[in-house]
């Protein structure tokens, strides 16, 4: 049985930090967390808990831009401290002094993501 809030939103672009603009502003929390799920014989297992994402119309295509080498710009912010990347572009680094550019997705912060119905070309990360 559900319990909460269904919405209903359209993607209209992704901002320059990564996250998605929607059509409308949420009305309701959508979380996923873990929570222990008692059982019998007390293993309490966790059990994941979130927020139900249908896709209607099952028409997503993801694609990369055509891979292309660009220097790398000591300028940009660095998007988390200590890991030489950033959000804005290609970030020199003490392992990089220039990039290929592709198609790339992230679980990040303890996150998982399940993409189903869905089509990505062009993904990959070349050197």
């Amino acid at each position: 049985t559900s319990s909460g809030h269904g919405e209903a939103f359209t993607i209209i672009g992704i901002d320059k930090g990564g996250s998605l603009m929607l059509d409308k502003r949420v009305q309701y929390v959508h979380e996923a967390k873990f929570a222990p799920a008692h059982t019998p014989g007390g293993n309490n297992i966790p059990a994941l808990m979130s927020a139900e994402v249908i896709n209607l119309s099952r028409n997503i295509i993801i694609t990369g831009d055509e891979f292309r080498h660009v220097p790398c710009d000591s300028s940009l912010p660095e998007a988390i401290p200590g890991e030489e990347t950033s959000t804005q572009g290609c970030r020199c680094s003490s392992f990089r002094k220039a990039c290929t550019l592709g198609l790339h997705t992230a679980a990040m912060h303890g996150g998982t993501a399940r993409i189903q119905n869905t089509r990505v070309e062009r993904c990959g990360q070349r050197g």
